[in-house]
């Protein structure tokens, strides 16, 4: 597992990148915050950073697992999780295995996780693209109905990536923050479906109401993640949970031009308490 350590400070935060499977872009995050605190950012199995050779192995309790050999290792320190989209159901899901360890447990941008914020993203995403995009968008998922291999469908998904990315974003140039971010398609399917086959089996809710440690949850106002269905679903399942909403901010609120002092502000003041 390749991990990286910087920064020194009374607290330890580990960052959660979301994809799954993305990667290169949560140190974005971690150099401003290194400052004050001590920053554990890793990346996760089925990144370009950390392949795997066994799609298989990439499962909601193997991503746990590696987490919590990562909070093993630095228990020296007051721990703070900051799970990004998808980081942050794996910050959720491990804070409700294992109660008291962290400290506190920030949520960023929170992936669906239920079927009618999961529709409503999809929605929300189709509406933001022009005419252009979605028939570059339909010649991708033609051509990789008909791919053989798994590069050429990483290529393909690449290039959707690439497509679909400035929609996450209330300032468009936020996507140039962007350029080198990483990503393996069929990782993101294997840990994706594990994650969903859990929500099906109907346990999301039991597990978030085992939760009793503090959870923030921030949200980009323009986020196209439904910011309305995102906390009615969350407020419904964890007791100590506080909300805020970031404005003229989309999935990436650190980033945005107009909204990242805002939010890196409310971020500190939250990380000192």
């Amino acid at each position: 597992m390749l991990v990286k350590t910087y920064g020194v400070g009374p607290k330890t935060i580990i960052l959660i990148h979301g994809g799954p499977s993305l990667s290169n872009y949560m140190s974005t995050l971690g150099c401003l915050l290194s400052d004050k605190y001590q920053v554990v950012e890793y990346s996760q199995k089925g990144t370009p950073e950390n392949p795997t050779a066994n799609i298989k192995e990439l499962t909601l309790s193997s991503h746990l697992n590696d987490l919590k050999v990562i909070v093993e290792s630095h228990k020296n320190k007051p721990l703070v999780l900051i799970g990004h989209s998808w980081g942050a159901s794996l910050a959720l899901l491990f804070i409700a295995e294992n109660p008291g360890v962290i400290s506190k447990t920030i949520l960023i941008g929170s992936a669906p996780l239920e079927d009618g914020a999961s529709k409503k993203f999809g929605e929300n995403t189709q509406s933001r693209l022009d005419q252009d995009s979605k028939e570059k968008l339909l010649a991708i998922k033609n051509s990789f109905d008909v791919a053989k291999t798994d590069d050429v469908k990483n290529v393909l998904m690449q290039e959707r990536l690439r497509i679909i990315g400035p929609v996450y974003h209330f300032d468009p140039r936020t996507e140039e923050n962007f350029s080198n971010l990483g990503w393996n398609y069929s990782s993101f399917v294997s840990s994706i479906d594990s994650l969903w086959d859990f929500i099906d089996a109907g346990n999301i809710s039991k597990a978030l109401k085992n939760i009793s440690d503090p959870v923030i949850a921030y949200h980009g106002e323009y986020d196209p993640i439904p910011l309305e269905e995102t906390f009615i679903f969350l407020k419904k399942n964890i007791v100590n949970l506080k909300t805020s909403v970031i404005k003229t901010s989309g999935h990436f609120p650190w980033l945005e031009i107009g909204a990242k002092n805002e939010f890196l502000s409310q971020l500190k003041n939250e990380l000192d308490l």
